[in-house]
Parts: structure tokens; C-alpha cells; sequence
């Protein structure tokens, strides 16, 4: 006997003292799932046929979401795959510009504390003001 609850199959399940078999489902109501007999004649039947094309159609569902997630696995292994080495790519470039990590959050780095990327005294903008004496600021 299948005793699955919510809106799904339940089974025919005999009664004691009677050679009859019920059709029971269960079903929401209210909130709370309550096991609903729909008989043993015809109606029980079709309800019975109608659970089964159901469960068969959900299960044909599945089979074929199954089948695209096996169909799909590779390209996401390579997403993930280029993701990292676009992550790689874009601290190196950060790093490089000058920036630093603070509690996962880039941030440029100020003053001495990156004399590697720092441009050399007198080179730098502002160095070359005020201008000297005879220099029109054109170039020659």
C-alpha cells in the first residue's frame, strides 16, 4: 500500500469485516492534510486512474529534468571553471593598480603604504608647480 500524503496517491485499502477496498488520497484542508476516502465504486476508480496518470506525468517530468541537468553539467563546470579565472584575473588587476583587500572589500591603498606602484618623487602629477621661472607650460 502507498501512503503518501498531500494530494498524492494513497492506495485502495480494505476495511475490516467487508471484502471491499477504499480509495483513499490525502488531501489539504484547512492546513492540515486529511486522508480522504472517495469510495469503491466507479468514482473511486477514476479518481484512482487519474492519481496514477498524475504520478506518471510527474515522473515523465523528472526523468526529463533529470536528463537536462546531466545534459547541462559540463557547461556549468565550465562557467564555474571561467568564473575563477575571471576572479584570478580581476585581483591581479587590482593589486596591481594599487588596491588592497579590507574585510573583503577592495579599497585603494594611500600614502607609504605602497611605495611599489608609488611614482618617483618629482614625477608624479603637481611635481612640476609652480612652474619655473621662463616656462610657458607649451610644449617647445
Amino acid at each position: 500500500m502507498l501512503h503518501k500524503w498531500e494530494g498524492r496517491p494513497m492506495a485502495w485499502e480494505p476495511r475490516s469485516g467487508t471484502k471491499a477496498r477504499y480509495y483513499y488520497r490525502g488531501e489539504r484542508v484547512g492546513g492540515q492534510v486529511r486522508k480522504v476516502c472517495y469510495g469503491s465504486g466507479r468514482r473511486a476508480a477514476m479518481m484512482a486512474r487519474q492519481d496514477a496518470q498524475t504520478q506518471a506525468a510527474r515522473a515523465k517530468d523528472n526523468a526529463a529534468a533529470q536528463a537536462a541537468e546531466v545534459e547541462l553539467e559540463p557547461l556549468e563546470r565550465l562557467s564555474m571553471e571561467s568564473d575563477e579565472q575571471v576572479d584570478l584575473l580581476m585581483e591581479a588587476l587590482l593589486l596591481a593598480g594599487g588596491f588592497h583587500q579590507h574585510k573583503g572589500q577592495w579599497r585603494k591603498r594611500h600614502g607609504s603604504h605602497n611605495e611599489s606602484t608609488a611614482p618617483a618623487r618629482g614625477q608624479g602629477p603637481g611635481q612640476d608647480w609652480p612652474p619655473k621661472a621662463g616656462a610657458t607650460g607649451r610644449p617647445a
